[in-house]
């Protein structure tokens, strides 16, 4: 998917569809792109619905699919959506990483919550450690 690279945000949403209509097998990677697009668009309805979808269709999310879930919304600066979305991305099993734990603490300490940045600081020296 190419043509996100020029982030023709109509051009990814119209190749995606195209390839659900056609019976297209997607994957991760592909549901990756579309998620990307919607979240740096600002449609975090979208994102989430994209989402939804790739789990309807038994498509696994990895770590990309929710630090791309959680830097959309730790654009909107919603805290508590971004802890939400942190806690769902551990109980299916995404294994969180150094860009996960990046993005916690930037959302955190960019709304005044420096509570929440160490608090992720903490947790990943607790997985770094075990």
């Amino acid at each position: 998917m190419g043509i996100a690279s020029k982030t023709n945000w109509m051009g990814v949403k119209k190749c995606f569809d195209e390839m659900v209509s056609q019976n297209c097998e997607l994957d991760t990677v592909m549901y990756n792109t579309l998620l990307d697009e919607y979240c740096k668009k600002g449609q975090l309805y979208g994102a989430r619905k994209c989402f939804d979808e790739m789990m309807s269709q038994n498509c696994e999310p990895d770590t990309v699919t929710c630090n791309t879930l959680i830097m959309g919304i730790a654009r909107k600066a919603n805290c508590m959506g971004v802890q939400k979305c942190f806690n769902e991305m551990v109980r299916q099993n995404c294994e969180p990483d150094t860009v996960t734990y990046n993005t916690l603490s930037d959302g955190y300490c960019k709304k005044g919550q420096l509570d929440g940045g160490e608090y992720c600081y903490c947790y990943d020296e607790r997985e770094t450690i075990t």
